[in-house]
């Protein structure tokens, strides 16, 4: 179709305009340019000073900040892509903020203590004063006014001061600040005094030691004889026990964990102790009982007597005036004792003690008589053993059926329940670790009672709820009943008499029980009990149905869910359509929007982590919105 005459419409020229000035705050106005474009606006070193997109009339604004005070700003549009640069302008007298420059003043020096104020840094910048040896003396963070103020205290009493911020990660530093005529308390020098001697005690006496550093006494051979803690006015005093008559003590201090001498202190004159010989002397004989005092043995430690065998007869510890006693028991009517004292755990002897004519009692054969039968009850009486002597009675297959322990008369009683109607029975006493028999007693014409044999039965069967009652199981012993398929189904224990009622649910609706008791530790089926025609409730089945179409839109129905179970309807490519929870009625609705005119959809519930399908619903004939396809057409001209 040719044509003619047409009043084309002019495409409009981008341009920009600078059109205002506020401080260091400037605003381009942009014109000319196709709706969406993106503006930009860039200082001469190529750096973005903001950025617009343009509206519906072809405009955009960029408000933005001068870099400084005058140069040139390039306006860029981007055009598919590319960017090209619609204008240039230059500016000059902007008001650029000026930027203070940090500073730092050594404002107070009181005695050994400083103030350092600094202005100029940004807020919450951190501010260090470091010393000659670049010991960092104070911290402090840059508050809103961008200042700040640290204390610390002068190391010497004249040098150098550097102050240093850090800016982004790096340390700079702001100002050196020289300093003299610093009052630095002066430090006391260490000293020790042997102060006081009293018998074989002496006591030293420390001072200008720092609060709370650890002084301590050495003797010659490098032994601590005392140990204190400097107290708040920078003194300790140690009390210690000299070694010897004279010597050389050595006063140290620990400073930063490094041990220091003080001072050495000689001594001579010590009125040391003399030490006592220990000796030992038998004292008493009664009977088989003796007594051996011991003498001049230190305080606290421990002395034994020991037979000619190496076996202990008895042990004491020394008392304050280096004294024991120990009685004890002859092991027999004529030997040697020795008596020995433990010195920084080593046993030494101090004497051996010979003895004789001693009158060892006569030691009773031990003996057991079976004295009592009553029904299966019986009574085994001991005599002729050791006090406290542990005494049991044993059946034919080496069960224990009875302990006791032998009283002060050397006897014991056991009362037990015979196992079976005869056999015989042992009777073994423990002698210093070793069971031995003493003897053996036969039975026979027991009267046993007969053991009941355990029992099940099904009671009762009320819809899927079953009954079960135990009986001749023993008392307390746990009972539990379990499925075809070994699954606990009811648990209990038995009562007094060895009864128990057990309710549980069946699993299905024919099959049969496994009734077991436990007795010592072991489980044990009593019964099987068959069962039949239980009503079982069914367990509804999911379905899901496409029930309702409308447009695009439709609703998928699902029903015989489990309570808060989650549904999901997806699509042939496999993307969510629509969510739901089943309610308390096992059922769910989602409405969701068909993805095309036809295809399946697929119906899916969560199930213990896992998704399963329930069904797929086929559909075709959806009305689906078409969307329009772009056309042209030369409709009209005027002009």
């Amino acid at each position: 179709m040719p044509y003619s005459g047409i009043d084309i419409p002019t495409t409009p020229t981008p341009s920009a305009a600078l059109t205002d000035i506020t401080g260091d705050q400037g605003t381009v106005n942009i014109t000319g340019v196709a709706v969406g474009e993106v503006v930009k606006v860039y200082d001469a070193d190529n750096n973005v000073l903001g950025t617009a997109v343009a509206g519906s009339n072809g405009t955009a604004q960029i408000v933005f900040t001068f870099p400084n005070a005058q140069g040139e700003l390039s306006v860029r549009v981007v055009i598919n892509g590319t960017e090209t640069e619609i204008t240039t302008l230059p500016y000059s007298g902007i008001d650029i903020p000026t930027t203070p420059t940090p500073s730092a003043a050594l404002t107070d020096i009181a005695g050994d203590q400083g103030t350092v104020n600094i202005t100029g840094i940004a807020v919450g910048e951190v501010v260090k004063v470091y010393d000659a040896d670049n010991n960092v003396l104070g911290t402090a963070v840059a508050g809103s006014n961008g200042t700040a103020q640290i204390v610390f205290t002068f190391p010497n009493a004249q040098g150098e001061l550097s102050v240093r911020v850090n800016i982004n990660g790096t340390e700079t530093e702001i100002a050196t600040l020289p300093y003299s005529g610093i009052d630095i308390p002066t430090t006391p020098t260490p000293s020790a005094a042997l102060t006081d001697i009293t018998g074989d005690q002496g006591t030293v006496n420390i001072t200008g030691v720092a609060v709370g550093e650890v002084v301590k006494v050495y003797d010659a051979d490098d032994n601590v004889l005392g140990t204190a803690v400097a107290g708040s006015n920078g003194t300790a005093q140690i009390v210690f026990t000299f070694p010897n008559a004279q010597g050389e003590l050595s006063v140290r201090v620990v400073i930063n964990g490094t041990e220091t001498e003080i001072a050495t202190l000689p001594y001579s004159g010590i009125d040391i102790p003399t030490t006592p010989t220990p000796s030992a002397a038998l004292t008493d004989i009664t009977g088989d009982q003796g007594t051996v005092n011991i003498t001049g043995v230190a305080v606290g430690e421990t002395v034994t007597v020991y037979d000619a065998d190496d076996n202990a007869l008895g042990t004491a510890v020394t008392g304050s005036n280096g004294t024991a006693q120990i009685v004890f028991t002859f092991p027999d009517a004529q030997g040697e004792l020795s008596v020995r004292v433990n010195i920084n755990g080593t046993d030494t002897e101090i004497a051996t003690l010979p003895y004789s004519g001693v009158v060892i009692p006569t030691t009773p054969t031990p003996d057991a008589v079976l004295s009592d039968i009553a029904g299966d009850q019986g009574t085994v009486n001991i005599t002729g053993i050791a006090v406290g002597e542990v005494v049991k009675v044993y059946d034919a297959d080496n069960n224990v059926l009875g302990t006791a322990v032998a009283g002060s008369n050397g006897t014991a009683q056991i009362v037990f329940t015979f196992p079976d109607a005869q056999g015989e029975l042992s009777v073994r006493v423990t002698i210093n670790g070793t069971e031995t028999e003493i003897t053996t007693l036969p039975y026979s014409g027991i009267d046993i009672p007969t053991t009941p044999t355990p029992d099940a039965v099904i009671t009762d069967i009320i819809g899927d709820r079953g009954t079960v009652r135990i009986t001749g199981v023993t008392a307390a012993a746990p009972v539990n009943i379990y499925s075809a398929n070994n699954e606990l189904l009811a648990t209990g224990t038995a009562d007094g008499s060895g009864q128990v009622t057990l309710t549980f649910v069946f699993p299905d609706a024919q099959g049969e029980l496994s009734v077991r008791v436990t007795t010592n530790g072991l489980e044990t089926e009593v019964a099987s009990l068959p069962y039949s025609g239980i009503d079982i409730p069914t367990t509804p089945t999911p379905s899901a149905t496409l029930s309702d179409i409308t447009g695009d839109q439709g609703t998928v129905n699902i029903t015989g869910v489990a309570v808060g179970e989650v549904v999901k309807v997806y699509d042939a490519d496999n993307n969510v359509l629509g969510t739901a929870v089943a309610g308390s009625n096992g059922t769910a609705q989602i409405v969701f929007t068909f993805p095309n005119a036809q295809g399946e959809l697929s119906v899916r519930v969560n199930i213990n982590g896992t998704e399963t399908e329930i069904t797929t619903l086929p559909y075709s004939g959806i009305d689906i919105p078409t969307t329009p396809t772009p056309s042209a057409a030369l409709t009209d001209i005027t002009g």
